[in-house]
């Protein structure tokens, strides 16, 4: 059984390198996806659904943004199609916990990396996609293993 451990290293690059590829590069230079997540055959991905132009739900109720945009082409990647995706609305106050409950595999959304946040879940490299001056820190949250998790 894959521990918990490789389960979020294994996501955590496959995420950082996903973000860093071109789309010619595609599936070939990618890291392994974790089992749970193949087996499972879609990406259930947390993004928010109030804040645009980042994530929000258009006018006929459709995710939109930035933060659905990067979900889709993740799982566009991970499993060859942009529609083996699960998208979850997450607010400010539900993200972690919906992450820390294994109700999202992912979260993509502007989020601070502080030392409280660091003890429960971990955090990709920031994703640097606008001007510095205005940019929001997009990092990719997974759930941090317990210290005793095989």
């Amino acid at each position: 059984m894959t521990t918990l451990v490789s389960h979020l290293s294994a996501l955590s690059a496959f995420a950082a390198t996903a973000f860093t590829l071109s789309l010619g590069a595609q599936a070939q230079s990618l890291p392994p996806l974790p089992e749970a997540i193949k087996s499972a055959g879609v990406l259930k991905a947390g993004v928010r659904c109030d804040q645009p132009p980042y994530g929000y739900k258009d006018e006929t109720g459709k995710f939109a943004g930035v933060e659905t945009e990067m979900a889709i082409q993740i799982a566009a990647w991970a499993f060859g199609s942009p529609d083996k995706i699960e998208l979850t609305c997450v607010t400010a106050e539900n993200r972690i916990p919906q992450l820390a409950g294994k109700k999202v595999d992912i979260l993509i959304a502007t989020l601070g990396v502080t030392p409280e946040r660091a003890r429960v879940i971990d955090f990709s490299k920031p994703d640097k996609w606008i001007p510095a001056d205005i940019r929001p820190f997009y990092v990719d949250a997974f759930t941090k293993p317990k210290p005793n998790a095989r």
